[in-house]
């Protein structure tokens, strides 16, 4: 058992706590959608608001130590990496057991709906009602059980864990997978996939843009749709174009080495941008479909709401292309504009 292992220690310690705090906010998400009726003003009704209030700051602290317990569980994976045996970055633990792969699914999962949640409760700030009481019960209620899924998928993660076995390594699976699918990579040409990713990230940044001059419902829902509809591109970017290009190697698409310490952790802000957009983008998309049959006094603090979201995503694309463009531009630069894939790999 691995339980006091430093890294696996705080991660589980971590989770519990996020799993305790949002079970208490389904417990509160319940007793909304039960009891909760904004018309009454008795002293049950204004002690429910109360928790209503206290559910919603249990779901912010919740969130916030989420997100660190996802950073410290990949961190910590890339760190126990250096004492097993062939393993040669995160991806050789993860890849240890079958749970592996499915916790780290699982967590940020969780991560982009409970963040996504959270900044939906910013919205809900700037009502003056209870209107969005309802929708925000329903998913303090969705919250407990998948926290409580995710917190399960880790345990056994880190329960099956081996440290004295032997890993696979990323450059033996992957490495070897790519190679044997030469000329077929993913289906669609690696290059097509970066060209997409690019092309739908400069148009969801000019969508963007003319949303947050009009926040306008058909403008605000295009530029979302635009977004979440580029991240599977610009998320298969980083490990079959980018990737390759930092190691100088075609073969070479493990996005786990990206987190890598020698690469500058480039890893962190690729992929913290791309979380950092499905969370901005789908809060908007969510907030859009529950304010349009909600009165005027609900749908006024949207627009602001949506320009800030709107701002912050084009920032977060402009971060990630930036970041993803910069060692492609380098191996240009150093070999003369050679295309790293002209040996005939795919």
């Amino acid at each position: 058992m691995n339980w006091f292992e430093p890294w696996i220690f705080v991660r589980l310690i971590a989770g519990a706590a996020v799993c305790i705090l949002f079970a208490r906010a389904a417990r509160t998400g319940v007793r909304v959608l039960r009891n909760f009726h904004a018309a009454r003003s008795s002293e049950g009704q204004l002690a429910l608001e109360k928790q209503f209030e206290l559910g919603g700051s249990l779901v912010r602290v919740a969130c916030a130590v989420h997100v660190v317990a996802v950073l410290v569980g990949i961190l910590g994976a890339d760190q126990m990496s250096r004492g097993v045996r062939g393993a040669m970055c995160a991806y050789g633990v993860f890849a240890a057991n079958r749970w592996g792969f499915g916790s780290l699914a699982a967590s940020l999962t969780l991560g982009v709906v409970a963040v996504s949640f959270a900044q939906f409760l910013a919205f809900d700030k700037n009502v003056r009602s209870f209107d969005l009481a309802r929708p925000i019960a329903w998913w303090m209620v969705l919250l407990g059980p998948l926290a409580i899924l995710e917190f399960a998928c880790v345990m056994q993660f880190y329960a099956a864990l081996d440290l004295s076995a032997s890993a696979s390594c990323c450059s033996a699976q992957l490495d070897g997978a790519v190679a044997k699918i030469q000329g077929w990579a993913f289906v669609v040409p690696r290059e097509a996939v970066a060209n997409i990713a690019v092309g739908g990230a400069l148009g969801s940044c000019v969508s963007a843009a003319m949303a947050r001059r009009s926040t306008s419902a058909r403008r605000v829902a295009v530029a979302a749709i635009s977004s979440l509809v580029t991240l599977p591109f610009a998320l298969a970017t980083t490990a079959v174009y980018v990737a390759p290009h930092i190691f100088e190697t075609p073969l070479h698409t493990c996005p786990f080495c990206l987190f890598r310490a020698d690469v500058f952790g480039i890893g962190y802000l690729l992929y913290g941008a791309l979380f950092m957009i499905a969370v901005w983008m789908a809060s908007v998309a969510v907030a859009l479909g529950v304010v349009r049959s909600r009165p005027a006094a609900v749908q006024a603090p949207f627009a602001a709401f949506a320009r800030r979201a709107l701002g912050r995503t084009i920032a977060a694309w402009a971060l990630f292309v930036a970041v993803g463009g910069a060692p492609i531009l380098r191996y240009a630069l150093l070999t003369d504009g050679s295309s790293l894939f002209d040996s005939g790999n795919p």
